[in-house]
């Protein structure tokens, strides 16, 4: 008999807490494992949604739940999951890979708790009364992934665990998200959920400028107007053969990296040819004189079920396709009618996108000196114009940690209109109002309707 586990994972761009930093924080040199397989799931994962919708994950929230399933693997499952996570053969050296790597996260969230810009990983176990893990499993993953234990009643009160574990989500993100476990969605017979947490709230390092609106040109629909932000200033900045890439900063060490395709419709074409290597070329761009242009906007994805998307990666014995293929004897003890098995992968995520930043810059005009020089000063050379760069058509962005490359969100905007265009705001941020949980008035219906598949194609947007 299959027994459950669940792999919940939740991802918010707009909050985050204070972090402790770990003790030894590595090289960049040190986390390039975690990062190569971190950047080529998000890359191959985006591909297998549908591609009418606009998208958002977290690349690095989905490997620091998987990774820790992964050391509980045996057999055919771990060589299969090996393969399609693109691990390397030693897998010592991978969670030490993403331990380093969870060390510099912590540490840059840490160092910038005080200018509006942090960032928060977190993870939390919880498994049912009476079930008993391997302690070598249970070492490894509090070392590196800094679970948590804690023993809950899936069996006899799932309705209780499943609010149980959306207070832990809810109390992480200050109330900002509710659920991520849905109504209805713990089988009885779970074992184990791991839910991982991966928050970031960034400030521009000047803040940008609102300027009149624009239409959002779209595939096969009617222009949108849309609010628009703008700035001129000094970006890293590289026009590619079909592409614009630009890197906007955080006060931090991360960037905004935007990807905007030379035409409306080159899109889809781009995405197929994403790659980890295309984003490492983006690591390093040259500083440009740009004069943006861009939309303020917001996404916040309903919750997703990854199973099928993964499977089609290759990810198939760890859900015990084909039946009886599961091994995770690593993690638990295999017994005569019962045995592990991943039962479902949720994922939810949030970005918005605005034109707020810390104000920290600051302008001086030097006047002239009345000193006569002997000789004339050279003309000064014209700079040359600006790149002009308008944000007006689909495009792919994505938050990227500056040291080590590490993609923490990457996303599709392919439909902006009104309705998730964010419209200017004189003043501070506002904050925006919490998703409804199952447990509000009438929240039991709009829980269930914010459940889908991550491939899952809008019905609005397919042609008849």
């Amino acid at each position: 008999m299959q027994t459950g586990f669940l792999l919940g994972l939740i991802s918010l761009l707009g909050l985050a807490l204070p972090t402790r930093a770990e003790e030894a924080v590595a090289s960049v040199a040190g986390v390039e494992l975690a990062v190569r397989a971190t950047n080529d799931l998000g890359v191959r994962l985006l591909r297998e949604s549908s591609p009418a919708r606009n998208a958002l994950l977290s690349p690095l929230a989905l490997q620091l739940g998987l990774a820790p399933l992964y050391a509980g693997t045996d057999g055919f499952t771990r060589e299969e999951m090996r393969q399609a996570l693109r691990y390397p053969k030693d897998e010592a050296a991978l969670h030490r890979a993403f331990f380093q790597l969870r060390g510099q996260l912590d540490a840059a969230g840490a160092e910038n708790a005080f200018n509006q810009s942090r960032l928060l990983c977190a993870s939390n176990l919880f498994f049912q009364q009476g079930f008993v893990p391997h302690l070598d499993w249970l070492t490894l993953v509090g070392r590196h992934y800094g679970t948590t234990p804690q023993h809950v009643d899936f069996r006899g009160d799932p309705v209780a665990t499943a609010r149980l574990l959306n207070d832990w989500v809810s109390r992480a993100t200050e109330g900002r998200l509710k659920t991520l476990v849905p109504p209805g969605g713990l089988p009885h017979d779970t074992k184990l959920a791991l839910l991982n947490a991966l928050f970031f709230r960034g400030k521009w390092q000047v803040i940008f400028q609102t300027i009149a609106p624009l239409p959002f040109r779209r595939p096969q629909a009617d222009p949108a107007l849309v609010p628009m932000m703008g700035r001129k200033a000094s970006y890293p900045y590289r026009k590619f053969a079909t592409f614009s890439a630009v890197k906007l900063p955080f006060r931090a060490d991360f960037d905004l990296l935007i990807l905007l395709p030379d035409t409306v419709e080159g899109l889809a074409a781009f995405e197929d040819a994403l790659s980890a290597d295309l984003l490492e070329q983006c690591r390093d761009l040259p500083d440009v004189q740009v004069d943006l242009s861009m939309p303020s906007f917001r996404i916040e994805s309903p919750i997703l079920r990854l199973k099928r998307p993964m499977a089609a990666l290759g990810l198939k014995s760890v859900f015990d396709e084909p039946t009886e293929s599961a091994d995770l004897t690593r993690l638990a003890p295999r017994k005569e009618n019962e045995y592990l098995a991943l039962f479902e992968i949720w994922h939810r995520a949030e970005i918005q996108v605005d034109r707020f930043g810390v104000e920290g810059s600051a302008g001086n005009t030097v006047p002239p000196g009345t000193k006569r020089s002997p000789l004339p000063a050279p003309p000064t050379p014209t700079p040359p114009p600006p790149i002009v760069l308008v944000v007006d058509h689909p495009f792919l962005f994505a938050v990227i940690h500056r040291p080590t490359a590490a993609c923490l969100f990457l996303g599709r905007m392919q439909q902006l209109d009104a309705s998730n265009a964010v419209r200017p705001v004189i003043g501070p941020t506002p904050t925006p109002t919490p998703v409804r949980d199952a447990t509000s008035p009438g929240g039991g219906d709009e829980i269930r309707e914010l459940i889908m598949d991550f491939d899952e194609p809008d019905p609005d947007l397919e042609p008849d």
